[in-house]
């Protein structure tokens, strides 16, 4: 059975063309640059960074994750620095 791609939940929007094959690629619509859509992208960073690329038996972490890690600290740095969301 083929995951074909449906109406993305409200507030995001699929990248790819409708119907197609295989797993949606949506992303968030209504995206507003603020403080706290920057604490939300940090702690999706956080989550979803160790589970998409956790560490082997020795360790060691893949060159993404640890990108995702150093992107999700900068923007901490950034809110802390700024009091903005935390």
């Amino acid at each position: 059975m083929t995951n074909t791609c449906t109406i993305p939940p409200e507030g995001w929007e699929c990248t790819r063309e409708s119907g197609h094959d295989g797993p949606c690629a949506a992303v968030q619509s209504d995206t507003d640059g603020t403080l706290e859509s920057l604490a939300t992208c940090a702690a999706m960073l956080e989550t979803y960074g160790p589970e998409c690329f956790p560490e082997n038996e020795l360790g060691q972490v893949h060159f993404a994750r640890v990108m995702m890690d150093s992107t999700a600290a900068e923007i901490r740095a950034f809110l802390a620095k700024t009091g903005g969301a935390a």
